[in-house]
């Protein structure tokens, strides 16, 4: 992880070295969906674990969803403070609405007229 130097607002030098995963996590806890998420989908043939790695800039979404062994590239999303929306590459369009709540994310995973929902915690 690369590091980074914050420097204090005060004129006595005073600096804070922060790494990148401390900053997602700060940045998590200051109510944005950024950050790494182990879910469970409950699907017609039982539940179905997977990660999401959710990025931000500004109320731009990125990042990658785990599931299946398939690793899939978010597109389209967008975030407004804890909610979110957007798709992911797959052959079929699948789009994904949802909130977090502190270090918990559920919302609706939608493929066609099919719809399953989600649920799963921050890793930290």
């Amino acid at each position: 992880m690369e590091d980074f130097r914050l420097v204090a607002p005060k004129d006595n030098g005073s600096t804070l070295s922060v790494t990148q995963q401390e900053r997602k996590h700060i940045k998590a806890k200051a109510g944005s969906v950024d950050g790494n998420y182990k879910f469970s989908c409950k699907t017609k043939m039982g539940d179905t674990e997977g990660t999401i790695d959710f990025q931000t800039d500004g109320e731009v979404l990125s990042g990658t969803v785990q599931i299946m062994g398939m690793a899939l590239t978010i597109c389209n999303g967008k975030t407004n403070g804890t909610s979110f929306q957007c798709s992911v590459k797959q052959q079929k369009a699948v789009k994904v609405i949802g909130k977090v709540d502190g270090d918990t994310i559920s919302g609706t995973i939608a493929m066609g007229p099919m719809k399953m929902s989600f649920d799963g915690q921050r890793e930290a």
